[in-house]
């Protein structure tokens, strides 16, 4: 009997998921967060982490981890090949063998492969777009946020309101429905107070961005311009990285399946906003795209992934 680990980790919580080769997952464990560039003992507490969690799943399924044939690791933070490196020197330390590793976003790409190219465009906290070919070619696009121009993580997103109503009041910047409620919810009572509060903004950033993105889509929703602006530059990032991706994985193929996944996209997106998506892509790409929201937990997609033959 083949056996398959899965692991996809993120910045708060790591899913770890043993299966056979049937396709029956024998055990899953979670453990915290496992992206190195937010752990204060970086690569050596990830990966400690990532074979703790290793180990308490094989314990759970009842196999040794000599019988696992495959482990497919999806990191959050494994973004260049240098980071790969660093992991992978300390996991094989600990004494991990045959085992894949790359960024997180390829577990959803797993999760919703159908055995067509695949490219899953992941929102939540940032961003990343994996693309995955039937021929195994796999290509990362995104994830570094500046560096890469990425467009639409949550954090983003958030401070892109509090960009657009600082330019309404001193860059003479298209007037928004944001304004007032960005203004309450920052305890400012005047536009000068805006700057006054950037010490407030850092020490509570990580409460303010759900409720920024929440003023977002009430106002996008009741068809203020300048939010509706901020949601079509995301939507143009993803047509422009599944462009990069027919050009650089590369897939000459006619049908893709885009693959949707992240917070933004699975908790906050408007009801039109997968159309019209769906409707850019086929504006802008001669090809057949089945676009769609994950639909499963993308340790079960790293776990079939681990258990394939052709792996």
């Amino acid at each position: 009997m083949r056996y398959g680990i899965g692991v996809d980790g993120g910045g708060t919580k790591t899913d770890f998921g043993l299966m056979d080769e049937t396709g029956a997952v024998l055990a899953l464990h979670k453990e915290e967060g496992s992206n190195h560039e937010v752990l204060p003992d970086s690569y050596d507490g990830a990966a400690a982490l990532v074979m703790k969690g290793i180990t308490a799943v094989c314990e759970k399924a009842g196999v040794a981890l000599d019988a696992v044939a495959k482990s497919v690791l999806c990191l959050a933070g494994i973004d260049y090949p240098i980071q790969a490196e660093e992991m992978t020197q300390r996991l094989r330390a600990l004494g991990l063998r045959d085992f894949l590793l790359l960024n997180d976003g390829f577990a959803g790409a797993m999760t919703g492969f159908r055995g067509n190219p695949t490219v899953l465009c992941n929102n939540g906290t940032g961003i990343c777009f994996a693309g995955i070919h039937p021929n195994g070619a796999m290509l990362q696009i995104g994830g570094s946020d500046r560096l890469t121009g990425d467009v639409g993580g949550g954090p983003q997103l958030a401070l892109r309101c509090f960009q657009k109503v600082y330019a309404q009041f001193f860059l003479r910047g298209q007037p928004t429905a944001m304004t007032e409620p960005v203004m309450t919810l920052l305890e400012c009572a005047r536009p000068e107070d805006l700057m006054n509060c950037s010490a407030k903004i850092a020490a509570r950033f990580a409460e303010l961005v759900p409720q920024m993105i929440g003023i977002l889509l009430i106002c996008a929703s009741s068809g203020d311009a300048v939010a509706n602006g901020i949601l079509s530059d995301m939507q143009d990032g993803l047509v422009a990285a599944v462009g990069g991706m027919i050009d650089r994985l590369p897939i000459p193929e006619t049908r893709i399946d885009i693959i949707l996944a992240g917070s933004i996209h699975t908790k906050a997106v408007l009801p039109d906003y997968v159309a019209e998506v769906a409707r850019r892509l086929d504006a802008a790409y001669d090809k057949q795209f089945d676009l769609r929201m994950i639909d499963r937990d993308p340790v079960n997609g790293a776990m079939a992934w681990a258990v394939r033959p052709e792996n």
